[in-house]
């Protein structure tokens, strides 16, 4: 049943992405052959589907998470043809020549209101799992996509306490954490007094109410 689901929503995650290939086609002549009202019935079903906050129940990887990391798996088989994603079904079999993590259905499930904060079962964000890949050009699309207009924290730390700046992982690692740290700015005095309090070990939970103490946890 778990693996059902979560494969079940890996199916959801490509037709959001078929969704975000057609709204957000860069090609003007292709995005007028779509009407407004169907367009917007579109977006209507993919925000309601981000409303539902749904996850896989093995990793609890929300669909951003699933959208940012090159690991996800397709419908049913991967095939890149030349350098253009689209969809082929042909005998009842569906091959996707999508690959993640991808820009649009990232820039669309943003929109449609998803939490870039959520975190997996190892309280991963979508940053974490973007410093985790070898692909480079749509990682850092999508780090300044989240960084810059949806307010993703950078430094939310992970089970083992590392925020995404502090992760180390393979050899593109490095430019991907300089893509970060450039993002960082100055970081707002909430964010600096969760993590000092975090690590100092205060006695944060007696102290504070349950808003404060989830902030202050995710630091």
């Amino acid at each position: 049943q778990d693996a059902r689901f979560s494969y079940n929503l890996v199916t959801l995650l490509h037709l959001i992405t078929i969704s975000a290939h057609l709204l957000l086609d860069e090609d003007v002549e292709q995005r007028q052959k779509h009407s407004v009202d169907d367009c917007k019935r579109l977006l209507q079903y993919i925000q309601s589907i981000v409303n539902k906050k749904y996850i896989t129940k093995e990793t609890k990887y929300s669909l951003l998470h699933l959208c940012c990391n090159e690991n996800t798996d397709t419908i049913t088989n991967f095939i890149r043809y030349a350098s253009q994603p689209y969809i082929l079904i042909d005998n009842n079999h569906i091959y996707s020549y999508f690959s993640y993590p991808c820009v649009k259905t990232a820039r669309l499930l943003v929109f449609c209101g998803i939490d870039v904060d959520a975190m997996n079962f190892t309280r991963n964000t979508a940053l974490h799992i973007l410093v985790r890949n070898s692909e480079i050009d749509n990682t850092t699309a999508i780090i300044d996509l989240l960084s810059n207009n949806a307010n993703a924290h950078i430094d939310f730390a992970d089970h083992e306490g590392n925020s995404p700046i502090e992760y180390r992982h393979n050899s593109h690692t490095p430019a991907v954490v300089k893509r970060l740290q450039g993002k960082m700015g100055v970081r707002s005095l909430k964010c600096l007094c969760a993590r000092r309090i975090k690590y100092g070990r205060l006695p944060y939970p007696i102290y504070l109410a349950s808003s404060l103490v989830k902030f202050i946890y995710k630091h």
